[in-house]
């Protein structure tokens, strides 16, 4: 039996048909590991984690950061703080506490007219389309290292790198770069859902000597 010889063409269109096969199982397999991510959050009613944020100026060359503590419910609850400023929403009302101002200004959730309000800001990254995905080690813990996609889906930016552990599909860091070339770069950890928390705990009672601006 005869077996025509492959050209270089031939060649050229079985490896092109090899990476084009790699290229479509590779996004199956990203896309499945995003979708997991998010229906792992979807499986608690509430979270609470702690983050390190850093941020990097692609301008002046300084870097800066802060630590932040968030408590996430349904609708919409959450409670963010971060130095000098607290957020806090039971779902309609938001409360912004100024520290250093003394302010409290009060705003209806459903005036943020669809704007990423803060509690988002670490969840940003189930709104992209991967780029890339590869499987690596940091601190003896298996994650992703996914590139994402944010333009069209998160407005500002042009860049992004999430982290998720393989065990649970869980952030433990996420990176992401303005159009101005900024980075900022959260650590997450003490990620824990279903912790002891209570509507309370999304209520914000305005200190004393605290003003009080009420937007609504």
């Amino acid at each position: 039996m005869y077996i025509r010889p492959m050209t270089n063409f031939m060649r050229r269109m079985a490896i092109l048909g090899l990476l084009f096969s790699a290229m479509f199982t590779w996004a199956g397999e990203a896309d499945n590991v995003l979708h997991q991510s998010g229906e792992r959050f979807k499986s608690a009613k509430y979270w609470t984690l702690n983050f390190n944020m850093s941020v990097g100026s692609a301008s002046t060359g300084t870097k800066s950061g802060y630590k932040g503590e968030l408590l996430l419910g349904p609708n919409d609850k959450f409670r963010l703080k971060v130095p000098g400023q607290q957020y806090t929403s039971d779902g309609l009302t938001l409360w912004q506490y100024v520290v250093a101002q003394k302010q409290v200004m009060v705003k209806n959730v459903a005036d943020l007219q669809g704007a990423l309000h803060p509690s988002e800001a670490l969840f940003r990254y189930l709104k992209c389309k991967p780029i890339s995905m590869t499987k690596q080690t940091q601190q003896g813990i298996a994650i992703y290292v996914m590139k994402l996609d944010p333009t069209g889906q998160v407005k500002g930016f042009t860049g992004m790198e999430v982290w998720l552990k393989v065990s649970d599909q869980t952030p433990i860091r996420l990176t992401t770069t303005d159009r101005t070339g900024t980075t900022a770069t959260y650590d997450i950890s003490d990620l824990t859902p279903n912790p002891p928390l209570k509507d309370a705990d999304f209520k914000f009672v305005t200190p004393e000597g605290v003003e009080e601006i009420d937007m609504r």
